[in-house]
Order: C-alpha cells, then sequence, then structure tokens
C-alpha cells in the first residue's frame, strides 16, 4: 500500500526553533516508520522544509490509499478546502487528520471537512498501525479506539485512544525529507527524549492531550536508547547537534535530578561531542541547582528554552502558582549563564481574562531584569488552548466542545498606549489570534461579558499592528484562521457603528505618523 503523509507548513516560527535547526515535523517521521513496519510504502511532504501546494499533494496522491495530515490551529482552516478537491479527485482514499488542535477540536473540524474523513484523537500510533494492518478499511473505524468521523450524516466517536506505554518500543524518525532538502545551515536534528508534562498549568493543552488516553502526563526514553539514535544520526548525516522536543525535559521536581544525573552518566563520557538543546521550566532550574547546571552543561547541554514566570502576583495565583515568585527568572538566567548554558526565553504575557494592570507589571519586569535581551521570540497567548482547564471553566457546558477562539477583555483596549514602550526591546513579537468560526465565539460566556468582547478583540488587533509598524526592528505575524478579518456584518449595528468609528480613528493617526 502507498501512503502519504503530509505537514503544511505552520505558519509561525514556535519558540522553541533557531533559524539553525531544521523545522523537520517529527510526528510525521515517526507515524511513518511505523507505517513501514506495516510494510507500506511511505511518501513525507513536509512543508515546514519544502514547498508544499495542493497540485504537489495530488501528484503525490496517484496511485496512493492513505493520506494522513499534521494540522496544527494555524492551517486546519485552509487545508479543509484542500480536502473536498482531493476527496473529488480520489474518493476511494481513506484520509486521516491529526495532531493537537485536531484532538481538542475534533467536533468542529468534523463540520469543516468531507464526510468520511477521519479525526486522529491524542497519539496515533497505534490506531495508524491498526487501522493500516487492516488496508484502511472504512468497515474497521468502529473497531479502532481515538477516531472521529462522519457516517451517512451521524458523528460517531470510539473508545479513548491507547497510548504507547513504553516510548523506546517506538521506532526512530524517518529522515526521508531532511535527506532530500538538507540545507547547509541545518546542523540540528529533532529528536525527542520524553512525551507530555509532568506538570498542571490550566493554560495549557498538554496535560488534557495526554490524559485523553489516561496515559502518564509524563514519560521519558531511556537514555542508552536515545544514545543509540544519536550515535546513528552522526554516522548517517555527521550531525552532532540535536534539540530535544520535550516539554519538560527532565521531568518532575522529584524526578528532575536523577534524571539529570542519569543523562551525565550517558553523555558526559563524550567530553560535550554531542549539543543538546532542551526545553525546562524557571522552578526546575530552582530544584537542581549548580549542580545539575553543571551534570547538563558536562553532558553536552548548550542552551536552554527556558519558560518564564508571570511578574504578577495576582497572574501567578490565577495560573494555580500561588507560591511562585517571578523574580526567579533574573537569578535563574544568571545561574545558567555562569555554567556556560545559553538561554532562549519564552512568555506567555496574558490569557483573554489578564488585566491591564497584570500586562504592565510584566511588561516592566520582563525590562527591568533584562529578559528582552534574551528573547528571540516574545508569545503573546490570546486564545482559550484547546483543552484548557480556564477555556473550560468560562465556556458554556458543552460535551467535547474543545474549540479554538479568541477574545480578551475590555480593558485590553487600553494596552494601545503602553505597547511601544513595554515591547522595544524585544525582538520578535508573535501574538496569535485564532478562531474555527464566529459561531465558537458566539457560544462563549465570558467574566467580562458576552458580545462586547469582540471590540476588544478588534482594538487590539488594530493597535498593536500600528504600535509594532512604528519599530522596523520588530517582525510582526498574527494568524488569523479563516479570513483576515471578522466580518463586519457579523457584529451588531452598535458594534459596527464603533468599528467603523474606530478605524477611521486609526487611520487617521497611522497618517499623521
Amino acid at each position: 500500500m502507498k501512503c502519504v503523509l503530509a505537514a503544511p507548513k505552520v505558519e509561525w516560527e514556535d519558540e522553541y526553533y533557531a533559524d539553525d535547526i531544521c523545522l523537520e515535523n517529527p510526528g510525521i517521521g515517526l507515524l511513518a516508520s511505523i507505517l513501514r513496519l506495516q510494510g507500506c510504502h511511505v511518501v513525507i511532504r513536509d512543508g515546514n522544509l519544502e514547498n508544499l501546494s495542493l497540485s504537489d499533494l495530488m501528484s503525490d496522491l496517484e496511485g496512493a490509499d492513505f493520506l494522513g495530515l499534521s494540522l496544527d490551529s494555524s492551517t486546519i482552516k485552509s487545508v479543509s478546502n484542500w480536502l473536498f478537491e482531493v476527496k473529488n479527485s480520489f474518493p476511494n482514499l481513506a484520509i486521516a487528520l491529526g495532531d493537537y488542535a485536531i484532538s481538542m477540536a475534533w467536533r468542529e473540524a468534523l463540520e469543516q471537512v468531507p464526510e468520511g474523513t477521519v479525526i486522529c484523537i491524542g497519539e496515533g500510533e497505534t490506531m495508524l498501525s491498526d487501522w493500516a494492518a487492516s488496508g484502511f478499511s472504512e468497515e474497521t473505524l468502529t473497531d479502532l479506539q481515538g477516531v472521529a468521523f462522519q457516517r451517512d450524516g451521524e458523528i460517531h466517536c470510539t473508545d479513548p485512544p491507547l497510548e504507547v506505554a513504553k516510548l523506546d518500543t517506538l521506532p526512530w524518525i524517518d529522515r526521508q525529507v531532511f535527506e532530500r532538502v538538507q540545507h547547509a545551515n541545518h546542523d540540528t536534528l529533532v529528536i525527542m527524549a520524553s512525551r507530555g508534562c509532568p506538570f498542571n498549568c490550566h493554560f495549557c493543552s498538554r496535560p488534557t492531550f495526554n490524559q485523553l488516553a489516561g496515559a502518564p502526563r509524563w514519560r521519558p526514553r531511556d537514555f542508552q536508547d536515545l544514545l543509540k539514535e544519536v550515535i546513528a544520526l552522526e554516522q548517517r548525516y555527521g550531525i552532532q547537534r540535536f534539540f530535544l522536543f520535550d516539554d519538560q525535559f527532565p521531568g518532575s521536581h522529584k524526578q528532575a535530578t536523577k534524571r539529570i544525573q542519569n543523562f551525565e552518566n550517558v553523555f558526559g563520557q563524550f567530553n560535550r561531542k554531542y549539543s543538546f538543546r532542551v526545553a525546562m521550566r524557571v522552578d526546575t532550574i530552582d530544584v537542581i541547582g549548580d549542580l545539575g547546571i553543571s551534570a547538563m552543561w558536562r553532558s553536552g547541554v548548550e542552551r536552554i528554552f527556558l519558560g518564564l514566570e508571570s511578574f504578577s502576583k495576582t497572574q501567578l495565583i490565577s495560573f494555580g502558582k500561588p507560591s511562585s515568585n517571578a523574580y526567579r527568572n533574573i537569578t535563574t538566567v544568571d545561574m545558567l549563564e555562569r555554567n556556560g548554558i545559553a538561554v532562549h526565553c519564552g512568555f506567555i504575557n496574558f490569557s483573554p481574562n489578564t488585566s491591564h494592570e497584570q500586562l504592565i507589571t510584566n511588561g516592566q519586569g520582563l525590562l527591568r531584569s533584562r529578559q528582552g535581551a534574551y528573547f528571540r521570540h516574545f508569545r503573546s497567548q490570546l486564545y482559550y488552548g484547546p483543552g484548557s482547564r480556564m477555556k473550560q471553566a468560562d465556556s458554556e457546558s458543552r460535551d467535547n466542545y474543545q474549540s479554538y477562539i479568541t477574545l480578551a477583555p475590555p480593558e485590553m483596549k487600553h494596552i494601545h498606549s503602553r505597547l511601544e514602550e513595554l515591547y522595544k526591546d524585544l525582538r520578535y513579537i508573535d501574538l496569535r489570534m485564532e478562531r474555527l468560526d464566529f459561531r465558537a465565539i458566539r457560544s462563549l460566556k465570558l467574566k467580562h461579558g458576552s458580545e462586547c468582547e469582540l471590540d476588544s478583540l478588534w482594538w487590539l488587533w488594530r493597535e498593536t499592528k500600528e504600535a509594532l509598524a512604528k519599530n522596523n526592528h520588530l517582525m510582526y505575524e498574527m494568524v488569523l484562521l479563516g479570513e483576515n478579518q471578522i466580518p463586519l456584518q457579523e457584529f451588531s449595528k452598535q458594534q459596527q457603528e464603533s468599528l467603523k468609528i474606530l478605524e477611521s480613528s486609526i487611520n487617521k493617526r497611522v497618517n499623521n505618523a
């Protein structure tokens, strides 16, 4: 059987990546290896490494039995239009969609794709292996775990997915795309050392995703098996630098010190021949201390992506972190630098319920603590992430309703007066603004009100764009699913008049700037 796996280009740079890291999609590479074990011929198309158009995909699908697409929130809307053309041209083709966003918004996604399209919920390795063993028969879908699909106008969702209990039993990632299009400046490969996150931040969807199958929040690989893969990749490609695309490299606070000791036992013997970039939390650095940081340095860790804490005490409390101290950020960066490890910071500045005062506190804290100099990427997270407890608490009760939406509290419309001052030292700002459709927005009841929130969204969008446009050294990026703006006719008459006045005011200030 011929299988095609594709991942359209993600429309923003992820905070974990740097310019010299190969942005290959590790998920489809792993699934390709799973399908090869079933005797399938697999073609991978990765939009992060190569151009991927509908015509390219249609060409690859000649003679194919299966198409698997890895979609995130920036690609689901555009690719759904592709699927209707694909289905018209290849009516017997089995199609499956997967990844975090799809898993959490499977019901909404099914409304936007051709009937018969399968949504993979949660981890897909076991499901895909079982479906391939049946020849991708539609009749076997109800026997698979972790799938949703439409049949005869009715939506079906099977039992929860099966997790991979031991990651070391998985095959290594198929690197065929990297082999085909590798560039001279790509001297780093992504590799998996663990899966999930042991923490339970209420604004994050990772814990929810991992618990879809009842799996532990965090599962590690054995470092001896990781070493085998590292050596094999070095022998094949001559690459000695690796990005461990884990959410939390050393695991929980109880596990962290021992996990790092084990890492040094395996990789410390190579005298930093192999280089690693990992992701960790500020409070985990506190737990392992200077001894743990030194052990990571001896093991080859050259840079840590550091998830900073909020500088606002009230925001920390709202995040479920009452004991956290935001100024650990400063001491943590100093500890890492003192031990020779570079720092790459990321920061969730605000959620839909964040107040203007909290934004000001965060911005001033960043600048006072010199964190702006460390930022490659500053993410202002404006959406209720799929599966986040924060969204579930504020939305109307509805079974399996996990749609991406974007809203902001009314006081955020005042942020424009401080944007330039607060963000002038940051090199990159990624303002995510996402939604599936207008119905998702209308179905929510927020603490600050209901449809009046749309005024705030418009304010924040336009005023932020204006402020950032005045700083040539800042890149501005914003992603909206679907249209580039909410259609004006979908607002009330009063809101339409307010937006017209607002747009006129903004245009005058821009023209006079």
